[in-house]
């Protein structure tokens, strides 16, 4: 009796520990990833699997990892890469491995995720005040991450989804303004760019969730509609489906063998499965989107570097006129800055030009309650602020002087000033 006891409690707790339901903190408190017909779900102390988001097998782990900083990267050989950035992690044969030598960088937060061949990249993002608008890869060899040398104009707007076509060595990619999706190809080889705008506006999709280990881009608006692309016909289907179904909830993984997604419900913080022809019966509407321009990057080179040779020769020109040419047609700009008696000593350099003017003419009407050493003293100092603000008006290099001293050459004790006409 005693024996059968013991057997009843010990296999009492082989099936509760089969069937352990995790404890979730929100949808960041744990790493999902697909294997098998179900998903393994990672949490900072234990590993899980489930294929129906009901029944559970656990293991404790002891991995130190904290997995609220880091993403599956969709695709990947079950690779795990910190949120904002720089760290790489490998799950392999229930352990985990660090493959970077690179640092946490805390500045590549929502990039969208690209796996090229089988070199991970991301493109875009935001942190540490900035927002990134270029692609990083990680070269598995030496460990670290490097920028890819081209840049793309889609990097001004949001980059919701991109993946790599190795048949015609073309990224694909979908991005977002604030009224438009576009659809964008670059090719490596021939470094051309093309950029398709969707012909109007979709859906109410101001909130936009997008799912990246789908394999094709799909977009949960706020609301009840979703937005389901085909990258190789150039269509996009919109659908709408149960509200309920992502009322309060975060589509956070998908299966393609089972064709399931896993899902969050934050209200109950617990997980569940939907089968995927819940959100796609009969879409309301489907739209080919054709070609808005063709754009080969060498063309941009060659227009930057007009456009630079053009502001050399500007430069240059404007390098070559006078100080007095410039200063002269920022009068009013300058004047309107200057104190009441900087400007009456500036009207009358200005009005004595081209002709000098005597120091001693400047300092009949400057400060005349002063004594003659102090004047004369007070108006170099306003000179010299005269001539600082008159330079950085005109723009006038440090090298060239705004105003030119010199000496009478009847009496070398009469000091002149005017402007500088090199």
């Amino acid at each position: 009796m005693k024996r059968l006891s013991a057997l009843f409690i010990f296999l009492s707790f082989v099936v509760s520990a089969q069937n352990e339901l995790p404890k979730f903190e929100g949808p960041f408190s744990f790493i999902s990833l697909p294997e098998g017909d179900g998903f393994k779900i990672i949490t900072n102390s234990k590993v899980y699997f489930t294929q129906d988001g009901i029944n559970y097998t656990a293991r404790e782990h002891n991995f130190q990892l904290d997995v609220r900083e880091f993403n599956f990267f969709p695709g990947s050989d079950n690779i795990f890469l910190h949120r904002g950035g720089g760290l790489v992690y490998q799950y392999k044969n229930d352990s985990l491995v660090r493959l970077d030598k690179s640092y946490m960088w805390r500045s590549r937060f929502n990039a969208a995720p690209l796996l090229k061949n089988d070199t991970i990249a991301l493109i875009g993002g935001f942190g540490e005040y900035n927002e990134a608008k270029n692609i990083v890869y990680y070269d598995d060899v030496l460990r670290e991450w490097y920028e890819y040398k081209f840049k793309l104009k889609q990097f001004e707007d949001l980059i919701l989804f991109a993946q790599y076509d190795s048949v015609s060595d073309k990224l694909k990619g979908i991005s977002a303004d604030q009224s438009n999706f576009k659809y964008f190809e670059y090719e490596f080889k021939e470094d051309v760019f093309f950029d398709l705008i969707t012909e109007e506006p979709i859906g109410n999709f101001n909130g936009v969730f997008p799912i990246h280990q789908f394999l094709q881009p799909l977009f949960l608006s706020n609301s009840d509609e979703i937005l389901k692309w085909n990258l190789e016909e150039k269509t996009y289907s919109l659908y709408r489906f149960d509200k309920e179904l992502i009322n309060a909830r975060y589509f956070v993984n998908y299966n393609p063998a089972s064709k399931v997604f896993l899902v969050f419900d934050d209200n109950r913080d617990e997980l569940l499965t939907v089968n995927e022809n819940l959100l796609f019966s009969q879409p309301i509407k489907t739209v080919s989107f054709q070609l808005a321009q063709k754009t080969n990057n060498n063309n941009y080179l060659i227009i930057s570097l007009i456009i630079t040779l053009f502001g050399l020769t500007f430069l240059i020109f404007i390098r070559r006129r006078s100080a007095a040419k410039v200063v002269l047609s920022k009068k009013e700009e300058i004047l309107a800055e200057l104190s009441e008696a900087e400007a009456i000593i500036f009207t009358k350099i200005v009005e004595s030009h081209p002709k000098p003017i005597e120091l001693t003419e400047l300092q009949q009407d400057f400060e005349p309650q002063l004594t003659y050493e102090s004047r004369l003293k007070k108006l170099r100092k306003c000179l010299t602020s005269i001539e600082n603000l008159a330079r950085e008006k005109a723009s006038v290099s440090k090298s060239k002087e705004v105003f030119i001293h010199t000496q009478s050459r009847e009496d070398k004790r009469i000091k002149l000033i005017r402007l500088n006409q090199h």
